[in-house]
């Protein structure tokens, strides 16, 4: 063999050699990928492991559920399709860990195991001390839950319903009841009075949501005096949400459930902005309510309205809104 035959064939063979080296190489950083790749339920349980208290909470409920939550922190993905093998001994534990740092959502679901003995030795006195504690967070669900023990006097308390429905009303202003239809009818036909007491001493939020409920006849029958009367006693009182339901009712295209929105006068007194149109009327409001509340409803719907109304009386509405300002500064 020649010397240029022996170069030749040395070559093949180191370039047989390299290919297989890195492709060997290549192999076994796949596999160390594959092995350090996190399933999600790894992800939280690292997470909770580390003393992230909603990731221990979201673990504990993973465990009670059977199934992963959903997560919201950064990283970690929804997925309620992933089994998870049920362990309410497990779920007690998380949610412990969670609720012991003050999370108000372990809290309640922790209080919950131990009123239904899931997990933990059934136990009233512990179920009612983390619902409190959880409730005294405004847990819009613990507030409900406790509600339901003092209107049912279970759990170790005494039955007591005006505290129930104090409890029901903090639970709908968390906003428990827009998820909840069933619990919703059967707060609302039973919760008017109390609302009508609270409203009648000048509680802003009842007479509003009293309002809202003559409206709507939710629980009451409907009657658009009575939800002019209360709506504009609570606007009144600088009410956002009331200002806001009052200028989507009357605004052209707005939530008209009355046949004649001018068959009222809609100011917040008697003779105050009911020489003004409709529309005007309607953007007074809703620029109060824009400047009170901190949602961007009032903004959109007074957006919707501006193009319906020359710059004169857009301009006559802002000093209307303003000199109403001056005149019911608190």
């Amino acid at each position: 063999m020649s010397l240029r035959q022996i170069g030749l064939r040395f070559l093949e063979v180191l370039g047989s050699l390299t290919l297989l080296g890195l492709l060997g190489m290549a192999s076994l950083w796949l596999y160390a990928a594959a092995s350090t790749e996190m399933t999600e339920l790894e992800k939280l349980q690292n997470a909770a492991a580390n003393g992230d208290a909603e990731a221990q909470c979201e673990l504990g409920l993973t465990y009670n559920e059977g199934h992963l939550v959903n997560v919201t922190r950064t990283g970690l993905d929804h997925d309620e399709d992933e089994p998870i093998k049920e362990n309410p001994e497990q779920a007690a534990t998380w949610l412990r860990k969670s609720a012991e740092q003050g999370y108000a959502r372990a809290q309640h679901a922790l209080g919950t195991l131990y009123s239904s003995g899931r997990g933990v030795p059934e136990n009233d006195d512990k179920a009612l001390k983390w619902e409190r504690k959880a409730a005294d967070q405004g847990n819009p669900a613990a507030l409900y839950s406790l509600g339901r023990n003092y209107e049912h006097g279970s759990n170790g308390v005494s039955k007591d319903k005006s505290k129930a429905f104090e409890l029901y009303y903090k639970a709908e202003k968390e906003g428990y009841f827009k998820h909840h239809k069933l619990f919703r009818q059967q707060y609302y036909s039973k919760s008017a009075s109390y609302y009508y007491k609270r409203a009648q001493h000048g509680d802003t939020s009842a007479q509003y949501r009293l309002g809202e409920r003559f409206k709507s006849g939710d629980g009451v029958p409907r009657d658009r005096e009575k939800a002019l009367k209360w709506l504009r006693k609570a606007a009144r009182q600088g009410n956002a949400h009331a200002q806001y339901s009052l200028g989507q009712i009357i605004r052209p295209g707005g939530v008209h459930f009355y046949s004649d929105s001018t068959e009222f006068n809609l100011g917040s007194d008697p003779g105050e902005f009911n020489f003004h149109s409709d529309k005007t009327v309607a953007a007074i409001w809703l620029i109060l309510a824009k400047t009170n509340e901190t949602t961007t409803d009032a903004a959109f719907a007074l957006n919707e309205l501006k193009p319906k109304m020359s710059p004169a009386k857009i301009e006559t509405a802002k000093d209307a809104a303003q000199e109403w300002r001056k005149k019911h500064r608190h």
